[in-house]
């Protein structure tokens, strides 16, 4: 297979969705998503990160301290992603098992009543557009596994640091991925 420029993709936009666990997810990267999903809103500059990990351990021989074996002790899968937007959906993934309540007012306003983290799994999905070009990945399962510091400055936006770690289903199946175009074959 020789180069291939047209095999390059940039993330120049995309979105990062949230629904409850077992909703219908699209099956393709084109597909609308359905009214369960919900657009966290503005993501900073950097996007989301895919961050697949590996844990391994060497296995060394006695003669030499050759290393005669790798074997693998762990894995996982999670995504990170700082959300710009202030709004129901970001405030209810950043602080969950809190409550959330629209006052009437006057004035008008949500009330966060921050508490305790209690975690739930949620389903993912995050689209990454170039173009016309397109990279879907919908995460069946993941819960919030870290939160990062919120700055309240005069030059940046309030942001809402986020990872949340993916757990496997029964099979192993960790997420979907779609690439439009469709990839050449190896």
């Amino acid at each position: 297979m020789g180069l291939d420029a047209g095999n390059v993709q940039v993330a120049a936009t995309g979105a990062v969705y949230m629904s409850t666990v077992g909703a219908t997810a699209p099956t393709n990267s084109t597909a609308a998503w359905s009214t369960a999903w919900k657009e966290l809103g503005y993501m900073n500059e950097d996007g989301f990160t895919e961050n697949p990990s590996l844990d391994s351990e060497e296995i060394k021989a006695w003669q030499s301290g050759a290393i005669v074996r790798r074997v693998v002790t762990g894995s996982g899968h999670a995504f990170s992603f700082t959300a710009i937007e202030t709004n129901n959906i970001v405030l209810d993934l950043f602080y969950p098992g809190s409550v959330l309540t629209q006052e009437t007012g006057p004035p008008v306003e949500t009330k966060v009543q921050v508490k305790l983290v209690n975690a739930v799994d949620k389903a993912f999905g995050f689209d990454v557009l170039d173009g016309t070009d397109r990279i879907r990945i919908v995460v069946p399962k993941a819960r919030l596994s870290e939160r990062g510091a919120i700055s309240y400055k005069n030059s940046e936006p309030v942001a809402y640091p986020f990872t949340v770690s993916v757990e496997p289903d029964s099979t192993g199946l960790l997420c979907i991925k779609y690439h439009n175009p469709q990839l050449a074959a190896a």
